[in-house]
């Protein structure tokens, strides 16, 4: 404020346009002012003296702390510098651990390759030996069956020869029985007549007077007659014994004639037993043949697996920087020393399986015989048990074992004690394929069942068009399974290893499905119905649609679009025996009244078999199919050729 107004003063005075002589008065106030500013000078100076030691001691801190700085750096420098070798020394030693790791790995895994491919060949030549043998098996088998055959035929012809021999011997001898016996009644009758006229004659001369005198001729009147009368005797004791003869001859006729329908009797038995011993040896056959491909699909499923192990291992392996701790429950060796301390692979188990069932399918041929007795002893009181268990029982099973589970669902055997078991609907238990099968196990949507019944709780499957909530609801042959949020169509159809495969289907094919006609009847009021494979009644049909022929069914409007007569030519799929899910033509059809009719059939290929009625469905009229085929087009076959195939398919 002082400074301001001597500030204020000097500019009035120094600005003033008139230079006036100082007063007394104002130069004792300019001298008090200037001492006083002499004194704020004075305190101002002691002020900047202090300020500049302030300064000089800052600046002395600031240096000091610059120095303390360049020292901290220089010692993070250092620090930076021997963290930044220690962990490049770290690196080295991890890249070379991860190097000799590599290598380990690389060594094990060839090892691993060179063992498969040991096991591999050696299961090749084992499978190729066991085709072999089966080969032979199966060509003396039938070499000595046909032998069995030709001779029993030759027996049975030659047998019939002597029936019809003896036929022809028994109608000679009935004629000339009968031609004996008519020449004997008729001299009988003449030698009758004869009498009877000798007998008039002597009654006459009887009747005559008795003036006359005897004469030698009288008396040898009365000697012919007693003549006649032993002649009478004589030709009635022949007669009864003719006749007696005549009961001998007819007797030992008779007896004969049961002791050949006897030995017939037993030759149609023989031949039924053998016919039927031959039917379980080509069972026994093919029982082999299925135990072989199943054995070799479930290696390629177990290869497969082994392949997607060691794949997934090695990008594991080489992603990780970490060093590598195997860990003891690993199933694939460390090593060749190592592997084989270890328990025997799943793949060594399903073949020394394999090979103890053909063992014990010989070992019970074998024995049958022998303890077929013993075996029906000791099955008659457990099967007393059991129906005993179940008269005990309280309505249906509501459980179905894994083990016990149709072969057509591919389900593994270590997946659980219990299998999903399928509602009553339109198809058997063993012809079905319940949905959370088809949408968990094959279709992957889902990996439990809980999600399964989530999925069709929201409405999202259609079976043959409606929506289906069950999860366990039984889908089956020919059936149409929709899911409209992904746009999807299936069709459950078999492939020729009689099991359910996963068809698509187009949005067109999907309207339709094919029926197979069970039962044409006329129902009340007469109004006539057909009922087909999957439970439908159907009113009202064309009158040309008869049993077995197929339909082709709408399924929104359960209108039938066309159908297909069962005649020869037309195509056909087999939905039941061991040729399930073979595709042929219709060749001829046997019937057998009291039996079973039987259908030949032949496929593209060639091949013919047969098979019964009722496992033939019709799917097209003559080779055009109404149905698109699954990949094979219903073509089965032979080891051989699959082997081959795979071979051809892996070369290229």
């Amino acid at each position: 404020m002082a400074d301001s107004a001597s500030e204020s003063d000097s500019s009035s005075i120094d600005g003033g346009p008139i230079m006036m002589p100082p007063s007394p008065i104002t130069r004792e106030q300019l001298q008090k002012r200037i001492e006083s500013l002499q004194q704020q000078n004075r305190v101002l100076k002691v002020e900047l003296e202090t300020y500049k030691l302030r300064v000089k001691a800052l600046q002395e801190e600031n240096r000091g702390l610059r120095q303390a700085s360049v020292i901290i750096q220089a010692k993070a420098e250092q620090e930076e510098e021997f963290i930044s070798n220690t962990l490049l020394k770290k690196i080295q030693a991890l890249k070379k651990e991860k190097e000799s790791l590599a290598h380990h790995y690389e060594r094990e895994e060839e090892c691993l390759t060179n063992d498969l491919s040991r096991k591999l060949t050696q299961l090749r030549q084992e499978k190729c030996r066991l085709e072999q043998t089966l080969e032979q098996e199966q060509e003396c088998l039938v070499n000595r069956l046909m032998r069995k055959i030709e001779k029993l035929e030759a027996e049975t012809l030659a047998k019939q020869s002597n029936l019809e021999q003896l036929r022809r011997e028994k109608v000679e001898l009935e004629n000339t029985l009968e031609q004996e016996q008519e020449a004997l009644v008729n001299k009988l009758w003449k030698r009758m007549d004869k009498l009877e006229a000798e007998k008039r004659m002597l009654q006459i001369k009887l009747d005559q007077p008795v003036s006359d005198p005897a004469s030698p001729r009288d008396i040898n009147n009365g000697d012919t007659a007693t003549n006649l009368s032993a002649h009478i005797q004589t030709l009635r004791s022949e007669v009864a014994r003719l006749r007696q003869t005549l009961a001998i001859s007819q007797q030992e006729h008779t007896q004969k004639m049961q002791r050949y329908a006897q030995e017939e009797r037993n030759i149609k038995e023989e031949n039924l037993r053998l016919q039927r011993k031959l039917q379980l040896e080509v069972e026994r056959r093919e029982a082999l043949c299925r135990h072989l491909s199943e054995s070799e699909s479930s290696l390629e499923m177990e290869e497969e697996r082994h392949y997607n192990e060691q794949v997934l291992g090695a990008r594991q392996h080489t992603v990780s920087p970490v060093p590598y701790n195997p860990s003891p429950s690993q199933s694939r060796p460390l090593s060749p020393g190592l592997s084989s301390m270890q328990a025997p692979s799943p793949r060594d188990s399903l073949i020394d399986r394999a090979a103890l069932r053909l063992l014990l399918t010989d070992e019970l041929a074998k024995d049958s015989s022998s303890r077929r007795s013993q075996h029906h002893n000791q099955l008659v009181p457990w099967i007393l048990l059991s129906l005993k268990n179940k008269i005990k029982a309280r309505g249906p099973k509501k459980h179905l074992k894994r083990l016990n589970a149709p072969k057509a669902w591919m389900l593994d055997k270590l997946g659980g004690v219990f299998a999903p078991r399928p509602s009553t609907g339109p198809h058997k238990l063993r012809e079905s394929l319940p949905l959370v099968i088809f949408l968990r196990n094959r279709l992957k949507y889902a990996l439990t069942n809980s999600e399964v019944t989530k999925i069709v709780m929201q409405r999202l499957i259609k079976v043959d068009g409606k929506v289906r909530t069950d999860p366990n609801y039984p889908a089956g042959f020919m059936d149409v399974i929709t899911i409209e949020k992904t746009g999807e169509f299936f069709r459950l159809i078999y492939d020729v290893k009689g099991r359910f495969t996963i068809h698509r289907i187009t949005g067109e094919e999907a309207k339709y499905k094919l029926c197979k006609v069970k039962k044409v009847q006329t129902g009340p009021k007469g109004i006539p119905f057909l009922v087909t494979r999957d439970g439908r009644t159907i009113r009202y049909p064309d009158p040309m649609i008869k049993v077995n022929d197929t339909i082709q069914l709408e399924i929104a409007t359960s209108k039938i679009l066309d159908f297909i007569k069962f005649e020869s030519g037309n195509l056909c799929m087999i939905t039941g025996g061991r040729n399930l899910g073979r595709v042929g033509t219709v060749v001829s059809r046997e019937r057998h009244p009291g039996s079973f009719d039987i259908v030949h059939i032949k496929d593209a290929n060639g091949h013919t078999f047969a098979t019964r009625l009722n496992n033939v469905f019709i799917i097209g009229k003559g080779s055009k199919p109404y149905v698109s085929l699954p990949r094979g087009k219903g073509v089965k076959l032979s080891i051989a050729e699959e082997r081959d195939k795979r071979l051809a398919a892996k070369t290229q």
